[in-house]
């Protein structure tokens, strides 16, 4: 009723009252039965995502995400034997790593697959109900929409690092908690693109560094510190372009192996699918105009353009336009000056 009032400030503090009064109940033993525990804990997820529309304070809000995060999640892993062991294998991998130079995610694998994403009969994506998701039951959805804000924070924060790592997590618990298969393509699609922000931002520190090294005399410049900190950057800058084209790749070469669900993408029944695709053939299209492979480039922008268009994929759709534009301009250059 405040929202519809405009009453912005009344409504978030009342948001904020009801929030403490749910965390603190779930946070004493015994005052909230085990049988409405998840029900409580969807009904706090909820308020916490109603009132992260209209805040505006970002540090705040992560605050607030991580705390009632921590929370759901501490729940899943008393009910979920799987997420246990899944925490276990990640610390003593974490652990045995000795080289800080060495990424512990070395061996990233994707999580579009046969494996992870199931069909009936007909070639239709539907839920894998042999994989028991009851642990997220039944806050499974408020739980992944609040990681997604996570992210989104994270990113309006400039910590790109962070918004990564959570979106990896975030993609895998997905695949455990049986959620819809466009949701799992989309989030796939997404992390494709985190990664080549994460890229960006490597390759500006690059350019940091060079401008240090042509500002500074050898004298005053560590050239052994200097070396190693270009070939780290550098590597991992490499490495997160290698892994948004391997997410991007397996959206795209699973939809052109399970080619029935392209009926999903005529009759619309789940717009993500199709925005799956979208999104990651303008990824292609991105890394491409990286590489200065324009006519590819060209091509894959006008492919995700089409595809855009029939998903009405608008916020997409403008970004692939600009994209298209911008490589047009460099395939003329490129031409006028070979003339």
């Amino acid at each position: 009723m405040y929202e519809k009032l405009n009453m912005l400030e009344e409504a978030q503090n009342l948001y904020q009252e009801l929030l403490s009064r749910f965390f603190e109940a779930l946070n004493v033993p015994g005052k909230v039965d085990e049988s409405e525990r998840g029900e409580v804990l969807r009904k706090d997820l909820r308020i916490l995502i109603k009132s992260l529309e209209i805040n505006k304070d970002i540090e705040s809000g992560k605050r607030k995400l991580l705390q009632h995060l921590l929370l759901a999640q501490e729940e899943i892993l008393s009910k979920s034997p799987e997420l246990k062991e899944f925490f276990e294998n990640r610390k003593k991998k974490l652990s045995m790593v000795k080289d800080i130079n060495r990424d512990p995610n070395d061996d990233f694998k994707t999580f579009v697959s046969e494996e992870n994403i199931k069909f009936d009969e007909q070639g239709y994506m539907i839920l894998d109900l042999e994989k028991n998701s009851s642990a997220w039951e039944p806050f499974k959805e408020e739980f992944f929409t609040a990681r997604d804000l996570y992210t989104a924070y994270c990113l309006s924060s400039k910590d790109i690092a962070a918004a990564l790592s959570c979106k990896i997590t975030s993609v895998e618990w997905m695949v455990m908690a049986d959620m819809p298969p466009g949701q799992i393509l989309l989030s796939q699609a997404n992390l494709g693109s985190l990664f080549y922000l994460q890229a960006e931002k490597l390759e500006a520190d690059l350019n940091q560094l060079e401008q240090k090294k042509s500002k500074e005399s050898n004298q005053e410049l560590d050239m052994g510190t200097y070396i190693k900190a270009v070939r780290f950057v550098r590597k991992n800058r490499d490495l997160c372009l290698e892994r948004a084209q391997k997410c991007y790749d397996s959206v795209i070469a699973f939809a052109k192996r399970n080619r029935k669900i392209r009926f999903h993408v005529k009759d619309q029944l789940d717009p993500s699918i199709a925005q799956s695709i979208a999104l990651s053939t303008y990824g292609m299209g991105v890394l491409s105009l990286h590489e200065g492979v324009l006519a590819k480039a060209e091509k894959l922008f006008k492919d995700s353009i089409t595809m855009a268009k029939e998903t009405e994929f608008n916020e997409l759709l403008a970004e692939a336009e600009k994209e298209l534009e911008k490589t047009t301009v460099l395939k003329a250059a490129k031409k006028e000056g070979l003339n």
